[in-house]
């Protein structure tokens, strides 16, 4: 924080700027693994229902 003292009490309420960068990214990533995953069986799913059809 740049506006803030080195050993102001503030600095214990945010994350180190490691943490800050790779716990939404690594939400970002599951989260996107999911939805494409989801969509790719559904995708799978339907051409199956199709050629049975």
């Amino acid at each position: 924080m740049p506006f803030v003292d080195e050993g102001h009490f503030l600095h214990s309420y945010f994350p180190e700027w490691h943490h800050a960068i790779r716990i939404p990214l690594l939400i970002m990533i599951t989260g996107l693994t999911a939805i494409f995953t989801f969509l790719g069986t559904v995708m799978v799913k339907s051409k199956q229902s199709r050629k049975w059809d």
